[in-house]
């Protein structure tokens, strides 16, 4: 489902496209008869758009790992590559060149090299926005093999581009464990996949995987809805009311204001 898919803080447009029937576009308040559409998913549920009315957060090209796609008919698989094309025409690549700019490697490049291979994905999808320098860096195919063997394990010797290939699994594996699993659900709250062995520690917020509700956040931590909206903090409503979130969030947030 498409909300704005985040690595930390940063948004970028995560669409899930799939073919709708007998829902209202929430832009247009058209009907969506058996039409591939986008499916937004929001704190208060679902919401439907048709593609031509879905406009996206950031103007930038979408690439294939922006999107997850479902259909399977040809003419609507035709229709939405059109639609894609149409888009990304729009919006050339920028903040992908073609060339690497740094043509000899200098220190700084291979000092930035070697430091961003300790950073989880979330933070290296911040820094890659400090200068074109860094994000070429980011790009660099030495340090997604790395990540690859370092995050899934996997041998890249035949690997060809690790970028494409790390994304790929970043949206298939389970958020947690990094496992491949068949028996795994979307996650509303991090648009992820969690696979069932890690759903079932969801009731013990000290394990990786828990959730807490807001009001035993607020109580735990002595933070209020201020310090919750200032953080940025995401909930999900659940059927009984409560509004949940993972613990390790809030404690994250706790963490950097306590080295501020």
């Amino acid at each position: 489902m498409l909300e704005s898919y985040s690595f930390g803080n940063i948004e970028s447009d995560f669409l899930l496209v799939d073919n709708v029937t007998d829902k209202i576009c929430n832009s247009c308040s058209h009907a969506l008869i058996s039409t591939p559409a986008i499916i937004q998913a929001s704190k208060s549920g679902f919401s439907f758009l048709h593609l031509q009315c879905y406009n996206p957060i950031n103007s930038t090209y979408i690439f294939d790992y922006n999107y997850l796609s479902t259909l399977s008919n040809d003419s609507d698989i035709s229709t939405f590559n059109q639609w894609l094309n149409n888009i990304n025409r729009q919006h050339p690549i920028l903040n992908k060149p073609q060339k690497l700019d740094i043509r000899v490697e200098t220190k700084l490049s291979r000092t930035l090299k070697e430091i961003y291979k300790y950073f989880t994905i979330e933070e290296l999808m911040i820094l890659r926005r400090v200068s074109k320098e860094w994000y070429t860096i980011f790009l660099s195919k030495e340090i997604w093999l790395y990540l690859l063997r370092r995050d899934y394990f996997m041998d890249t010797g035949q690997i060809i581009d690790p970028f494409e290939v790390y994304f790929g699994n970043l949206l298939n594996h389970c958020y947690f464990c990094h496992k491949s699993s068949y028996s795994s659900a979307l996650c509303p709250l991090l648009l992820r996949k969690i696979c069932k062995k890690c759903q079932c520690h969801a009731d013990d917020p000290y394990h990786k995987c828990g959730l807490i509700n807001k009001n035993n956040a607020k109580f735990w931590y002595k933070i209020n809805d201020k310090w919750l909206q200032d953080n940025k903090i995401r909930f999900w409503k659940i059927a009984s009311g409560e509004e949940i979130t993972y613990n390790w969030l809030i404690q994250r947030k706790i963490n950097v204001g306590k080295k501020e």
